[in-house]
């Protein structure tokens, strides 16, 4: 089955349901949505909106309020911790260094897009600080210069 398919089979199911503007049913369609492209296109949002008459501002709100949606494919997580080691070695700096580099929106997504930038209060590697978790790995003793090396293996 395709893409498509995928899709259309999504919205039949969902039109066909006596709660299918419910945010409970818009949330499980988006999961779907989301489960085929990795992230939530803006003409499947819209395509939501028109067919279940339901204002894109509540679409949005939905999407803010669910950490877990996403409408961008996001292809890199970083995360800086913010604990009390990490922010007695310079982690403020980093952060504000990892910050300007990306471009970070307010969203916490990259200009691009394609990475997502967060803060945790500990990652629970104290002894090695300042750390950073880059896609689920956990990066030790970071500077501003082992951050752009990371970035150049992203190239």
């Amino acid at each position: 089955m395709t893409e498509q398919e995928t899709i259309e089979e999504i919205f039949e199911y969902y039109k066909g349901r006596d709660d299918c503007a419910s945010q409970e049913s818009l949330v499980d369609m988006f999961r779907e949505i989301q489960e085929v492209y990795g992230y939530i296109p803006a003409e499947l949002k819209e395509r939501m909106a028109r067919e279940f008459c339901v204002k894109e501002t509540f679409l949005n709100c939905i999407i803010q309020r669910y950490p877990s949606l996403k409408e961008q494919k996001i292809t890199h997580t970083v995360i800086v911790c913010s604990g009390e080691r990490c922010r007695n070695k310079n982690a403020a700096e980093l952060l504000a260094y990892i910050r300007k580099s990306l471009k970070i929106q307010k969203n916490g997504s990259s200009e691009d897009g394609k990475v997502c930038l967060r803060t945790q209060n500990c990652l629970r590697h104290c002894r090695t600080s300042p750390n950073i978790s880059v896609d689920g790995e956990i990066q030790t003793g970071m500077t501003c210069e082992k951050w752009k090396q990371i970035l150049q293996s992203w190239s």
